[in-house]
C-alpha cells in the first residue's frame, strides 16, 4: 500500500486531527473501525490518518437525515394548508 508517512509499521490506526475539527474527526473514526483520535492543536482542517498493522479495511458510513426542529424555516411547497 502507497503512503507518505514518515514511520512504517505502527501497530494502530490514528487520526490526527485539530481539536476544532473534533466532530469531522469522529466521523471518519466511524468509517476506520478501531482508529483511535490524536488532537493536534493548529494543525487546522486536515484530518491526516495514519493506518496502523491492524488497519483491516473501510467501513461504508450513511449520514443519517436531520430530524426537522420545530419553528423551523420551511419551502412554502413544503406547507400543507387545508
Amino acid at each position: 500500500m502507497a503512503g507518505n508517512a514518515r514511520e512504517r509499521g505502527a501497530p494502530h490506526t490514528v487520526i490526527a486531527h485539530d481539536p476544532r475539527w473534533r466532530d469531522s474527526a469522529r466521523s471518519l473514526a466511524t468509517a476506520l473501525p478501531g482508529a483511535t483520535l490524536h488532537p493536534v492543536r493548529g494543525q487546522g482542517p486536515v484530518l491526516r490518518v495514519t493506518l496502523g498493522t491492524d488497519h483491516r479495511g473501510v467501513r461504508p458510513v450513511h449520514p443519517e437525515r436531520p430530524t426537522p426542529v420545530a419553528g423551523a424555516a420551511v419551502k412554502g411547497d413544503e406547507v400543507n394548508c387545508s
